[in-house]
């Protein structure tokens, strides 16, 4: 998808006025957002839902970097197990012999020796979700960092806290 400079700009000033994107202040960042996306392969609604910037580093939602992945026509992952404890991911090259490129876990004994696990927090509410995202976001910097040209977090791992579809629900304090 391309898109000159002032489209990205009018779309960046409609997104802004709209209110509905509670984490653009302005229409620089909704423009950042919509570029940021745009070299991923993302519409500028997705790349405004999915994507946050967190301490000058910009995050996608779990569900963009599996897409990523599954897109990609190069790799795969299948859940080999998803828990409030642990989950595994297994990643795979694809093509015409399918491949193991081996498995990336994140247990909740690693989120609380990170301590990542707090009251209120999404660890607490969400366990088995956030548990998926870091597997996730590991598993792709381990067996498939090329589907990106820069590396890529998700939000909570740059300490927003999110909910169970990983929409980022609170920015970390600066």
């Amino acid at each position: 998808m391309s898109m000159e400079l002032v489209q990205v700009e009018k779309l960046g000033d409609v997104f802004f006025k709209s209110g509905y994107f509670r984490d653009i202040k302005d229409q620089a960042q909704a423009i950042v957002k919509i570029l940021y996306g745009s070299e991923l392969g993302f519409s500028p609604v997705v790349s405004l839902l999915g994507i946050h910037v967190i301490e000058g580093k910009p995050t996608l939602s779990s569900n963009l970097l599996g897409t990523l992945v599954k897109r990609s026509g190069r790799y795969d992952y299948r859940v080999k197990e998803a828990t409030a404890l642990v989950c595994t991911l297994e990643f795979f090259s694809v093509g015409k012999r399918e491949r193991s490129l081996g498995l990336a876990t994140f247990t909740i004994e690693d989120a609380q020796r990170a301590l990542l696990v707090k009251p209120g927090s999404g660890w607490a509410k969400y366990p088995k979700a956030m548990l998926f995202a870091r597997a996730l976001s590991a598993g792709v910097r381990l067996h498939c960092p090329d589907v990106s040209a820069c590396p890529l977090y998700v939000p909570e791992e740059l300490g927003a806290t999110v909910d169970e579809e990983g929409a980022v629900t609170e920015l970390p304090k600066s």
